[in-house]
């Protein structure tokens, strides 16, 4: 949440917070934010900040900030997905905002023709969606 929150420049007050998110943080007030947008739902009163990311969850959340930063694209499909031989692998609930990532551009796959949607993301690749994805 702390990449998205410094890319998009989010000026929003935060939410509430979430249990597992301590005070005094780094990325606690990055979280509160998000979760007051609308970027980060957790589960419950729970977002599980030491959990490493995965690449749907990812573009999940880079298409929700996109969205609360204005953004307007069109919700992708299962059939933008079906060009990765693991597109099927992509869970229903990222689906959409994973292949709209796609169409756009901003997720790609490997050399593998994989998109590796339940591979954790680095900093670095995470980085590289983000400027991918501002640079539109």
């Amino acid at each position: 949440m702390l990449m998205l929150d410094r890319a998009f420049q989010f000026t929003a007050s935060g939410g509430p917070g979430f249990a597992d998110v301590p005070e005094g943080s780094v990325y606690a007030d990055a979280v509160k934010v998000a979760q007051a947008l609308g970027i980060a739902q957790g589960s419950g009163s729970y977002f599980y900040p030491t959990r490493p990311l995965s690449r749907q969850q990812a573009a999940v959340f880079l298409a929700r900030a996109m969205r609360a930063s204005g953004w307007s694209f069109t919700a992708g499909s299962r059939s933008d997905l079906s060009g990765f031989s693991d597109g099927a692998a992509v869970s229903d609930y990222a689906a959409a905002d994973m292949a709209a990532m796609v169409r756009l551009g901003v997720f790609q796959g490997g050399s593998d023709g994989k998109l590796n949607p339940q591979s954790s993301l680095t900093r670095a690749q995470m980085a590289v969606i983000l400027c991918r994805a501002i640079t539109l």
